[in-house]
């Protein structure tokens, strides 16, 4: 096993129970939000974050759990350390949706990715955050 690979395994290790609780149980919710984007030569690099919420005490949802840092280890996205976000570059489809899927098909079960904000940019409408659900 290379080093890479050794660093994915345990990056999942750290993240697994918090993802899958966002599973069928509905124990929690899991939050992918973009943070900022910009073009690139490439397209547009979007900065994901990705978040578990869960019911606070007082019946309010909180953040219990940031895990962009452990998501993009896992599965080999690139990660900013200046904004502490996920980054991803492209053109043309929905990133949010890609980790949601990426986490889905790694923890076993299905999502169904709803967008909850959008804002407008170069290219019209795009989805500023994106709960993942189970389908």
């Amino acid at each position: 096993m290379t080093k890479k690979q050794r660093e994915a395994t345990e990056a999942w290790e750290r993240i697994a129970d918090s993802i899958r609780d966002c599973g069928p149980e509905g124990k929690a919710t899991l939050l992918i939000q973009s943070v900022g984007r910009r073009p690139s030569s490439g397209g547009i690099t979007e900065l994901i974050n990705v978040e578990v919420m869960r019911m606070g005490e007082d019946g309010r949802p909180e953040i219990a759990e940031w895990l962009s840092f452990n998501v993009a280890k896992a599965f080999g996205y690139r990660f900013n350390q200046a904004v502490e976000a996920i980054s991803m570059g492209g053109y043309g489809y929905c990133r949010a949706s890609e980790i949601a899927s990426d986490l889905a098909r790694k923890a076993g079960f299905a999502v169904r990715v709803q967008s909850t904000g959008f804002a407008f940019g170069p290219n019209g409408w795009h989805p500023k955050q994106a709960r993942a659900r189970v389908a």
